[in-house]
């Protein structure tokens, strides 16, 4: 039996995680802004937010862990990033037509369940930020049977071609099969649309927690974001800011909602203060070192807190 070797950081002595995260680090080709693992922006915020136990597991290339690991040691995040000799460039198409491509370097080897080391099972919170489809339905189903975690969901449903080319699927109705093990799931726009065939984000929201996720949120980029709880939507506005890129926004906004989540704030002030930190990351033109002013996102929250509407 093969068992791939792993790349291992030790931070401290950590009895129990704050949150960990699990996905595949990426990277985009022939961009100023070079990284696209969703795994590690959502890591760098909450860092950068001040959550101090922190991880990330994920399956990586020799060729790209020198990036990663220097991103994750920069902010003393802990990692497990398991060796994989396939590294591979691939054409990502970004809507369901694929008229917007972009080229982006990683592996698609899948993250099994026991590449997951027993430490990471006593996290507070586990973030699921996959890349390249390498969280499948029975390790959702796994990890909920297998932990006390909330298990948060940030889906990205593509298919990949012998040519390696990828596309996001169409009418793929795969809500029954996780969301009943997910706590929270936050889809885009597009994405709430293949997960639930509707167009309406209120509609789509709301079959979402039906579904069996017990809170569900769309982001809708500059329109904000709308979050159910299954009795009440709330509608979170966008900060109006001069987008610089958008690579990382969501990540951003889940890994900021999710670390007020720790701190039992209400659903509206999580809403709002993850979609203030998210409009610090879109406007920034340094990838994953934006700069995490904490005043500017505290004036913001509030701001947004006083615009988020409940219906």
């Amino acid at each position: 039996m093969h068992v791939r070797s792993s790349y291992k950081r030790k931070v401290k002595n950590k009895p129990m995680y704050d949150i960990v995260l699990i996905g595949n680090p990426a990277y985009y080709e022939a961009t100023s802004i070079r990284l696209a693992s969703g795994a590690i922006y959502a890591a760098v915020t909450a860092a950068k937010l001040g959550v101090e136990n922190v991880a990330l597991v994920g399956t990586i290339g020799n060729e790209l862990r020198g990036e990663a690991t220097q991103v994750l040691d920069k902010y003393d995040i802990e990692y497990f990033l398991i060796e994989s000799d396939e590294t591979s460039s691939f054409q990502v198409a970004l809507d369901l037509d694929g008229s917007k491509i972009a080229n982006l370097v990683g592996t698609k080897k899948e993250i099994r369940i026991r590449d997951i080391p027993d430490e990471f099972l006593q996290a507070k919170m586990i973030l699921l930020s996959p890349v390249l489809r390498e969280i499948h339905a029975e390790f959702i189903e796994w990890l909920h049977n297998s932990s006390d975690s909330s298990i948060l969901l940030d889906p990205r449903f593509r298919m990949i071609s012998d040519d390696n080319r990828v596309r996001l699927m169409g009418n793929h109705r795969v809500a029954e099969e996780i969301l009943g093990f997910i706590d929270v799931v936050k889809p885009n726009r597009l994405e709430s649309k293949i997960l639930t065939g509707e167009d309406d984000p209120f509609l789509a929201v709301e079959m979402l927690v039906e579904s069996g996720s017990e809170l569900g949120i769309v982001t809708l980029s500059d329109e904000g974001s709308i979050v159910f709880d299954g009795t009440d939507f709330y509608q979170i506005p966008a900060y109006k800011i001069n987008a610089s890129n958008g690579i990382g926004a969501g990540d951003s906004y889940l890994s900021a909602f999710a670390t007020k989540m720790l701190e039992e704030h209400s659903i509206a002030e999580c809403g709002a203060f993850a979609s203030a930190v998210a409009s610090v990351v879109v406007e920034s033109s340094e990838g994953a070192d934006f700069k995490l002013d904490n005043k500017v996102v505290q004036e913001r929250t509030m701001q947004l807190l006083e615009e988020t509407s409940i219906r």
